[in-house]
């Protein structure tokens, strides 16, 4: 079986000739530049002969283009944390605006789908890092958004359909750099 064919029946609960498998871990030391991180993944992936790729860009690349102050250590010990958050009082909310997915970090997170697709061809099925809008909501605000979404639904409703806008830009722009599409629609 191939790679792809073993996915798919698993995920139909086939018969598969053995359980696809793999494993995925951050690459702090590389996963600001697309291209290092892409030939990391996919050199990994082939070492172990892994059955797909999750892209695992840095854990923050959605909140830094609306305003978030992110440090980098570029450490393979130490993975991006918000140092500053930016939504820091309730009207932030209704500073967000739509962002087109290659724009910023969500661009560079493209950049690596993109290029991982270059590299793997169809060997290697792949999948991207796609985090929920309430993740993102929380990514951006802390510890506030609670607060925010009781004492404000409808101004966080606003704010998470922009967040969710933008995430279905990035999403249908991994699916054109090639991102696996492993289900039938």
């Amino acid at each position: 079986m191939t790679r792809v064919e073993r996915i798919k029946a698993a995920l139909k609960s086939g018969e598969v000739d053995r359980l696809p498998v793999t494993m995925w871990m951050h690459h702090s030391d590389v996963d600001q530049d697309p291209r290092a991180l892409a030939e990391t993944q996919v050199e990994f992936v082939k070492k172990y002969d892994y059955d797909f790729i999750k892209l695992m860009p840095f854990g923050t690349y959605t909140v830094q283009d609306w305003g978030a102050r992110i440090k980098i250590y570029c450490d393979k010990y130490m993975e991006p944390i918000v140092e500053d958050y930016a939504i820091k009082s309730i009207d932030d909310w209704k500073n967000l605006e739509v962002l087109p997915a290659v724009y910023g970090t969500w661009g560079k997170t493209l950049q690596l789908a993109q290029r991982v697709s270059a590299m793997v061809k169809n060997d290697y099925p792949f999948v991207q890092t796609i985090f929920s809008p309430l993740t993102i909501a929380a990514k951006l605000a802390g510890p506030r958004l609670f607060t925010d979404l009781e004492e404000n639904p409808d101004i966080i409703h606003d704010a998470l359909k922009i967040i969710t806008e933008t995430c279905i830009n990035f999403i249908n722009a991994n699916i054109e750099a090639g991102i696996s599409m492993l289900m039938e629609r």
